[in-house]
């Protein structure tokens, strides 16, 4: 589909009513690989590679604000001929989700939240990382020297603890960070973080605490990057909310306890 001026590619599966899965950063709808077996005997599932990510196009003119990010969600439901979805969003899906729910309350079946930033505050150390790369980029000159920068090899480093775990192969991750391996590619990153911002968005908990459909919150508790107390918070503002707390998981949560995450999905579902 093309939204906004860039091409965005959708994957479907299975059959039955719509469930769209929105993956999180540095990922692609491959992020759900282990996740879609589990659902798509129950419904139809629409799991797209958001704009610059997999195998979606990489605009350097697309606007990557979060102000207009969360509503291409609604675009995208209108191509694809959608009134009312159960969303599921991990990472960076998970706030645009959550977002999209918040201003959209009457499209939304139920919502499912994984290891996702919400409203909530960053753990420190990612914070400054992303800081530091977000100030990097907001100035021309110095925005033009980050695809100078060894991107893949940090970001290889980032998460190998995550190959270690078996979140995903040493080649799943190299796939995830492929577009790294282009001049382009390094470019699009720097135009990411140009929109990227780390501020809290806490207005989406008040929203949410009005949410009259179910809600499941889903974390792996020793998520570095979004602590589980962000989670714990969210539910307990909501109404109609099933909070699954999953011991010792990483933030990498529906490839590393796939079973989980598709047995806490499919209660509300249902």
């Amino acid at each position: 589909f093309e939204i906004d001026g860039a091409r965005m590619n959708v994957f479907e599966f299975g059959s039955g009513p719509p469930v769209l899965l929105l993956h999180g950063y540095p990922q692609s709808h491959q992020c759900w690989r282990k996740i879609i077996p589990l659902l798509e005997h129950k419904r139809t599932i629409y799991a797209p590679d958001w704009f610059g990510w997999g195998s979606s196009e990489r605009s350097l003119s697309l606007s990557l604000r979060y102000e207009d990010e969360f509503p291409r969600i609604g675009k995208l439901l209108a191509l694809l001929n959608i009134d009312g979805v159960d969303l599921v969003g991990h990472d960076y899906g998970g706030l645009l989700s959550l977002a999209y729910a918040a201003h959209n309350p009457i499209r939304i079946r139920s919502l499912a939240l994984i290891n996702t930033r919400a409203h909530g505050k960053i753990g420190f150390w990612t914070r400054q990382l992303l800081n530091s790369m977000v100030g990097l980029a907001q100035y021309s000159l110095t925005r033009s020297c980050i695809p100078y920068l060894p991107l893949k090899t940090i970001h290889l480093l980032m998460f190998k603890q995550f190959v270690k775990n078996g979140s995903f192969t040493a080649n799943e991750l190299n796939e995830y960070l492929a577009f790294l391996d282009s001049a382009h590619g390094r470019r699009w990153f720097a135009h990411f973080y140009r929109h990227f911002r780390t501020t809290p968005r806490r207005e989406l908990a008040d929203m949410a605490a009005y949410f009259d459909f179910p809600v499941a919150v889903i974390w792996g508790d020793q998520d570095r990057y979004f602590p589980f107390s962000i989670g714990r918070d969210l539910s307990a503002r909501l109404r109609n909310c099933k909070l699954t707390r999953i011991p010792g998981g990483g933030h990498f949560a529906p490839e590393e306890h796939p079973e989980q995450v598709a047995a806490a999905i499919l209660e509300i579902l249902r």
